[in-house]
């Protein structure tokens, strides 16, 4: 799917993310790195236990083949979160297609970033 932007939408499981942790998320190509304006942070709140939160919306310059594109999530702090995430691929003329549904992700002390290749 070529894809101009994405949504992001995260459900906090049995961990929350807690009020000083910031939240990046980003999107780079396999070949030429970081896409322009595909970055956020969300930081400033807790997102509680059993909760959900976006979407996110990552805008690029430009339209990409979704399969050439790599999705990360950090976090910084040291308490741990665990999550799911869902990303979404929206094209030019507006169709949206789920690229990623990942679940049983954990960020922590000793694992600050996931990358997830987006599919097709």
């Amino acid at each position: 799917m070529d894809v101009v932007s994405l949504g992001v939408s995260f459900r906090t499981t049995t961990d929350d993310k807690d009020r000083q942790d910031v939240v990046s998320i980003s999107a780079a190509t396999v070949a030429n790195g970081v896409l322009d304006g595909a970055a956020i942070e969300a930081g400033n709140i807790t997102w509680e236990n059993n909760s959900d939160i976006g979407p996110f919306g990552l805008w690029f310059k430009g339209s990409f083949d979704s399969s050439t594109i790599d999705f990360t999530v950090s976090k910084n702090g040291e308490d741990g979160w665990d999550f799911q995430v869902t990303v979404y691929g929206i094209d030019k003329d507006g169709n949206r297609k789920t690229l990623v549904n990942a679940v049983g992700l954990r960020l922590d002390k000793n694992t600050k970033s996931s990358t997830l290749r987006l599919s097709a």
